[in-house]
């Protein structure tokens, strides 16, 4: 009886961390959407992977040639690199995300 209630109430707090998640995730993504990118430089995924780690956040200066993002792909690791100096306007990815080739993944000003 009480290992049944603690499952039930187990089950009830991870399906609530599930929904509070998923709504802070849509919060950013809808943020990101209704911005206006474009007179920023967008550093952009070489190709198809997944992002492995970014090493930039919102507002951080960057020197051309710095590494932003790291891209995991056929089990190789691909750097994005800063095209130019700048500073971070917005990360439109995050770590685990799968991205698409050409696909903006930090924008910069």
């Amino acid at each position: 009886m009480f290992k049944e209630k603690q499952q039930l109430a187990f089950k009830t707090e991870v399906e609530r961390w599930k929904e509070d998640f998923i709504h802070s995730e849509e919060t950013q993504e809808d943020q990101i959407e209704q911005q206006d990118f474009s007179h920023f430089v967008a550093l952009n995924a070489s190709m198809t992977g997944n992002i492995w780690k970014i090493l930039v956040e919102h507002g951080q200066v960057v020197k051309k040639g710095e590494t932003v993002a790291i891209i995991e792909a056929m089990k190789m690791e691909l750097p994005v690199y800063a095209s130019e100096d700048g500073i971070v306007k917005a990360v439109t990815c995050r770590a685990g995300q799968t991205v698409h080739s050409g696909e903006p993944l930090v924008y910069m000003e």
